[in-house]
């Protein structure tokens, strides 16, 4: 029988266990990973006393002693997970009728016996295997997301580099398959790990070659299934949104090719490792033997098959989740050249509704902003509520200023007219509204004060209202005025705060109340944005709605826009994110 055939009938038998495992197996880690390495890393960051990782400061942090320790650790963590992964996909293979719960008991049980000090090379081994494993991954990564400028522009005046590490890279997965068994043996026969990879290179021998070209066809394989995945999926967003705005479809294809990923990452180590099992049952002479299943009554078999279900639908939940908010820029790490320009909608989405009003926030969050920009002024009896100028003449019509109506005179005028009759009776919300909007939402706040002098521990209001949300962490406070910064800091250290500059001269990131720094786009420079991040502080760009100015001030590497363009701003950051493979398919299928 043929391998392939082999591969086949192990599917066959055990494929609907070892699918069901993988699916929560991947989705559960591609939900805990996300928020349990970005606080990890933001805690790292915090402790070797780096704010933000350039160039400069790159080598101190990554020889820092806690860093070293750090990597260790993820080391570590990623051994134990492919070890578990592959350790039941096995199980399922070798014995059909074998339950997910009794594989990773027996995989629980090779851990214990992993403890001798001789399986210590499973650290290294293993996540050079899991690399090995997922490169039709990898290389579908590659062909999806835009290399980071300082890499693509190195590559391109060394050429002759990734040509040079791809030989390598076939070179050593080459000479690794040797020891292509050596977690089958480890795992069945429970011999210690350096025993199983000596008796994998017995194994192997003379069918070396054989294996590591059905391995690699099993990773192009993988490649093609996700080009034929990724390209369905294109064709069928397109027919869906063919009238919406461009921006939709690059956002929600990027989304997309996001999963697909995950879905081919759950079937890498099925397919490889039913292939390298069909491998060793053909080498080995004398398999292990099965062990009797104790007998389950129809009882427990519903219980495990409702539990299955139930971790499959939280596992999809949860990855769903962080998907979304790792679009919404949650999980965005403060790294020069890595990380992705977040929008901030301007007053909302501004461009299409009243701006600082209920609907213009509930906009912005459906256009795909990662923050709402508003601004906050002081009612006669104290009441912080949502509004640019200090006056009521522009939006409501009424020649009164913030501090001389109540907020019960405040509620009742009308915010929307201004931009048109469709708007009519729009309110002026209270920044507690905008607040819980934001919270329950997932999106976060850009306040900005608005302080007029005539205020009553304004800055004190706000912040009392920010902690009654527990929204500390999911806001930034901002203002033109650094004497109001200042005073926030005095108040909430914790909240981060950002000087608003019309005119940015000199060095102004040593203005120490000032966590980072919002410029008009006219005074931002590479060089000014450099040394920003050199003191470990963020730029946003403002105001900014023209697409060249965009894409200028995403190439010289700002933290974030604000715009009152939201869908356009959506459209150029995606458009960077994406390799120009999938740029130019998009730009085909749009025409």
């Amino acid at each position: 029988m043929s391998a392939f055939r082999q591969v086949w009938a192990l599917l066959r038998k055990s494929g609907r266990a070892i699918f069901l495992f993988e699916a929560v197996y991947k989705m559960a880690a591609a939900a805990l990973f996300l928020p349990l390495f970005n606080l990890l890393f933001g805690g790292l960051m915090r402790l070797t006393g780096i704010r933000y990782l350039t160039a400069e400061n790159l080598a101190a942090f990554v020889f820092h002693p806690l860093s070293l320790l750090l990597w260790l650790v993820l080391v570590a963590a990623v051994s134990l997970y492919t070890l578990v992964d592959i350790g039941v996909v096995v199980w399922l293979l070798r014995q059909e009728t074998c339950s997910i719960p009794a594989a990773l008991r027996q995989v629980f049980t090779a851990l214990r016996r992993g403890k001798k000090l001789s399986n210590l090379w499973m650290l290294l081994h293993l996540p050079l295997l899991a690399l090995g494993m997922h490169l039709g991954v990898g290389a579908a990564l590659m062909a999806t997301v835009r290399i980071p400028l300082p890499i693509s522009a190195y590559l391109a005046a060394h050429p002759l580099l990734p040509i040079g590490a791809g030989i390598a890279l076939l070179a050593g997965s080459y000479w690794g398959v040797r020891w292509i068994y050596a977690v089958v043996i480890h795992v069945l026969e429970g011999l210690p790990f350096l025993d199983a990879c000596r008796r994998s290179s017995r194994l192997s021998r003379g069918r070396r070659g054989e294996l590591f070209l059905r391995l690699l066809g099993t990773q192009c394989a993988l490649i093609v299934f996700y080009a034929l995945l990724a390209l369905a999926g294109i064709l069928v967003i397109r027919l869906i949104s063919a009238s919406l705005a461009r921006s939709f479809l690059t956002s929600h294809v990027l989304t997309f090719l996001t999963a697909a990923l995950l879905v081919i990452s759950m079937l890498s180590i099925p397919l490889n490792y039913a292939l390298i099992y069909a491998f060793y049952r053909q080498t080995h002479q004398a398999l292990p033997e099965t062990w009797s299943m104790p007998e389950v009554s129809d009882k427990r078999k519903r219980l495990r098959k409702l539990f299955g279900l139930l971790a499959l639908a939280l596992s999809l939940a949860g990855c769903l989740l962080i998907l979304y908010r790792f679009q919404r820029g949650h999980y965005n790490l403060s790294i020069e050249h890595l990380r992705v320009t977040e929008i901030t909608g301007h007053r909302g989405a501004s461009k299409n509704y009243p701006e600082n009003t209920m609907a213009a926030f509930a906009g912005a969050w459906e256009d795909g902003a990662d923050w709402i920009e508003l601004d906050v002024q002081q009612s006669r009896d104290g009441v912080i509520f949502c509004m640019h100028d200090s006056s009521f003449q522009r939006t409501a019509g009424l020649r009164k200023n913030a501090w001389e109506l109540t907020w019960e005179e405040i509620s009742q005028l009308d915010a929307g007219s201004f931009l048109g009759p469709e708007h009519a009776g729009e309110p002026i919300p209270t920044l507690a509204e905008a607040v819980d909007f934001a919270r329950w939402h997932h999106i976060r706040l850009n306040i900005e004060l608005k302080p007029t002098g005539r205020e009553r521990d304004f800055e004190q209001a706000v912040v009392d209202i920010i902690r009654e949300y527990g929204f500390e962490d999911d806001c930034v406070i901002t203002s033109q005025k650094y004497a109001a910064l200042e005073r926030v800091k005095a108040i909430a250290p914790e909240i981060e705060t950002v000087y608003v500059m019309p005119v940015a001269i000199g060095n102004i990131e040593w203005l120490t109340a000032a966590d980072h720094f919002s410029v008009s786009y006219h005074f931002i420079s590479r060089g000014m944005v450099s040394r920003i991040h050199q003191a470990g502080k963020q730029i946003y760009a403002w105001t900014v709605n023209r697409r060249d100015i965009m894409e200028r001030m995403i190439d010289l590497g700002v933290d974030n826009i604000i715009t009152d363009n939201i869908a356009l701003a959506r459209q150029c950051v995606s458009a960077d994110a994406a390799s120009e493979l999938v740029t130019t398919l998009l730009d085909e299928i749009a025409e």
